[in-house]
């Protein structure tokens, strides 16, 4: 961990149910909960609820840049010229790769 000062304060509320999961995270890694927090932070940490939507997400946009592919290589070989489809796959790619980080 860094030495920081840590002059900065955070309060958040959370369900009895909440906080009792964010304890048990926290024990899980051997931490308190402050510093669980700013590990998660500093790692870019998120929790495997939204991991798994996040790969579910990656998994749909691959399947849609492979179409794209699919129908950029066709029409180019058609001699078709679709600048934008092109576009489209570079920013599917761009998406998945930001979600990879994420994971």
């Amino acid at each position: 961990m860094r030495s920081d000062n840590k002059t900065k304060r955070v309060y958040i509320r959370m369900s009895e149910k909440d906080y009792k999961q964010f304890h048990a995270l926290a024990a899980e890694n051997n931490t308190n909960m402050s510093a669980y927090v700013i590990s998660c932070i500093r790692e870019k940490k998120i929790p495997d609820e939204s991991r798994k939507e996040l790969r579910d997400l990656r998994n749909q946009l691959l399947k849609i840049g492979t179409n794209l592919n699919q129908l950029t290589r066709l029409a180019n070989s058609q001699g078709i010229i679709v600048g934008e489809l092109d576009q489209v796959l570079k920013n599917v790619n761009d998406a998945v790769g930001k979600i990879n980080e994420l994971i």
